[in-house]
């Protein structure tokens, strides 16, 4: 899985999730509660990938699309 962005706002996580829906992604939302920081986040999250290569490579196109660098979350 790639977690592409974290927000404290469900309503940016919805924008930003149709944004990479519509670019041909599989985009998801994960509500996750940040306890050390008692703030509720919403992660905008693409796939689930069978090897890390192809999440890689995945990644690799987000980076041109977006200027930023998401990170492979490892989740089994």
């Amino acid at each position: 899985t790639i977690q592409v962005a974290s927000w404290t706002s469900l309503e940016k996580a919805k924008i930003d999730m149709k944004e990479l829906i519509t670019l041909g992604f599989d985009t998801y939302i994960e509500d996750f509660f940040d306890v050390n920081n008692n703030i509720q986040r919403w992660r905008v999250r693409i796939g689930s990938f069978k090897s890390k290569e192809l999440a890689q490579n995945v990644k690799n196109k987000l980076s041109k699309f977006r200027g930023e660098d998401p990170w492979i979350a490892y989740i089994k």
